[in-house]
């Protein structure tokens, strides 16, 4: 073997083995490596659904408190609500606050872009997936959010990072949901009334990754039937990081929900995942866009409200991607052309399989070798969902 063949084959197996070896870590780490609650001795390990609490700011003690529930509040009536639904991408492994690639990942700008962002869109209700300690921390310590938000989550998670609700609406009720595929990022149920109507929101964030479809499949139609089971209700909506990998998944959306996405934007893609537009994804995970740039509804808004009075006003209500900007905007470059042909990328092998290695040999020493995080950076790898719903 010539000395040119044998640098193709070491750099071939170096990129395999890291590219292998990076997307088994997280892999693991976001659907199984997450730490068990402290309390589930307690609260019993069978238990499918446990009872959590809403929290509200109390300005005169400085600290978030349980906030009860008003039977005064079954009278609110509501003309419009808007939901957000959005992927933060946590910042943590293992525990390790900015743990998780921090020399591409430019954590602490991200969050603030992030946080400023949820401020700004000033939405009824937020569902965030990945919230890590670090970003649960500053998101409660955010001023707008003491001044007007309900939290789910107050205490610091027992595990890397978890799904955590804000509410202007008043709750009635917050349960968290196990489902039988043991995943460690369990669903969180709030319940509400909105115009006489019994209302139940899960944010959820079922199991990642392409070949994992009849997980994903099993936990939807599980988390649907235990929704079912732990509260009457006139109208339910799942939301959230459901990591669908292209629409032939939606034959998994549970009877007798329908895709929001679809039903207001019917001729819009609505991509939610998109290696061609946000450029952190391929620094992220170097593969992907190497051989196919991947572009796909990852987030979802699922609805069921078919009874005999809806309480959504659908033909009147709307869906839009938010969180799609960079960071950095004056220092990113613009993306303005359409998916490379898989061909395209073929040929571009030569160039990309090099720097590729190069981003897996920084990973393994701490190290961004050449790349500027300032035109790249994005506030997560996911962009978010907005929905503006009509009530009637």
């Amino acid at each position: 073997m010539n000395i040119c063949s044998s640098i193709i084959v070491i750099l071939v197996s170096v990129i395999a083995f890291g590219i292998v070896s990076q997307s088994d870590l997280i892999s693991y780490y976001m659907d199984n490596g997450q730490l068990v609650d402290k309390d589930l001795g307690a609260r019993g390990a069978n238990d499918d659904v446990t009872e959590g609490a809403a929290f509200k700011y109390d300005d005169s003690t400085a600290t978030w408190v349980v906030d009860k529930w008003d039977d005064a509040n079954e009278k609110l009536h509501f003309k419009n609500i808007r939901i957000v639904g959005y992927n933060v991408l946590t910042d943590t492994f293992f525990k390790k606050a900015d743990s998780m690639f921090p020399h591409k990942l430019g954590h602490a700008d991200r969050r603030k872009a992030a946080i400023d962002l949820l401020e700004k869109e000033d939405a009824d209700i937020i569902g965030l997936n990945e919230v890590s300690p670090t970003f649960l921390k500053q998101l409660l310590e955010s001023k707008w959010v003491q001044k007007s938000y309900l939290t789910t989550r107050v205490e610091q998670f027992d595990r890397p990072f978890g799904n955590v609700l804000l509410s202007k609406i008043p709750i009635k009720s917050v349960h968290t949901i196990r489902l039988a595929t043991k995943i460690k990022r369990q669903p969180d149920f709030v319940e509400f009334v909105m115009n006489g109507k019994k209302v139940g929101l899960t944010i959820a964030h079922l199991s990642a990754h392409v070949w994992k479809s009849d997980m994903r499949k099993t936990e939807l139609m599980e988390l649907a039937a235990q929704i079912k089971k732990t509260r009457e209700l006139d109208t339910s909506l799942i939301f959230g990081d459901v990591n669908f990998h292209g629409e032939r998944e939606n034959i998994y959306i549970p009877e007798g929900y329908n895709d929001i996405w679809q039903a207001t934007q019917p001729n819009d893609p609505g991509y939610t995942f998109d290696c061609v537009k946000n450029k952190m994804i391929p620094e992220l995970l170097p593969h992907f866009g190497m051989i196919t740039e991947v572009q796909t509804r990852l987030d979802r808004f699922f609805l069921s409200d078919q009874n005999s009075s809806p309480l959504f006003d659908l033909s009147q209500s709307s869906m839009k991607i938010i969180a799609d900007k960079p960071v950095f905007p004056e220092t990113t470059p613009e993306v303005t052309r359409n998916k490379r042909s898989l061909t395209r990328n073929l040929l571009s092998l030569p160039l990309t399989i090099p720097t590729s290695t190069l981003s897996v040999v920084g990973d393994l020493v701490g190290l961004n070798l050449f790349r500027n995080p300032k035109k790249y950076l994005f506030p997560s790898d996911h962009f978010g969902l907005q929905a503006n719903l009509k009530l009637n």
